[in-house]
């Protein structure tokens, strides 16, 4: 039977291709749902509702500090909370893997000086994902 796909997962599938991931990795992505979104994207829309941006926003070229520290938190969550890829976070992100790295980098420095907002933030989102 021919499973038919939406106009977004066609457009993921031949961003997929251009990135050299084969049809069946793409197929482990879209089919990793999580109340019908998979669960970097469930992850991704979480976050940028609680700091109240836009993910487009998030994902543009904009160097907002507010808009990269969200970029951060998302890098930090995905690549050691929840253990995705450094290349499926960077897809979501529409940027480099090394620049994902360096994100993640930012907060595990942040948390090891203390930060107190950061920490707030980290402490809030948790909260938040588990019970979601």
């Amino acid at each position: 039977m021919l499973k038919m796909y939406s106009q977004r997962e066609i457009e993921l599938a031949i961003e997929f291709g251009k990135r050299g991931h084969s049809l069946k990795e793409f197929k482990k992505f879209i089919n990793s749902k999580k109340e019908k979104e998979s669960k970097p994207y469930y992850l991704f829309n979480t976050i940028c509702n609680y700091y109240n941006v836009e993910p487009e926003a998030v994902k543009g070229r904009s160097r907002d500090k507010n808009l990269v520290y969200v970029r951060k938190i998302f890098s930090y969550f995905a690549c050691v909370k929840y253990n995705f890829r450094q290349e499926d976070t960077a897809f979501i992100l529409r940027k480099e893997r090394s620049t994902v790295v360096h994100y993640r980098n930012s907060i595990i420095d942040w948390v090891d000086i203390q930060d107190k907002q950061t920490i707030n933030d980290l402490n809030n989102l948790k909260q938040l994902l588990n019970n979601g």
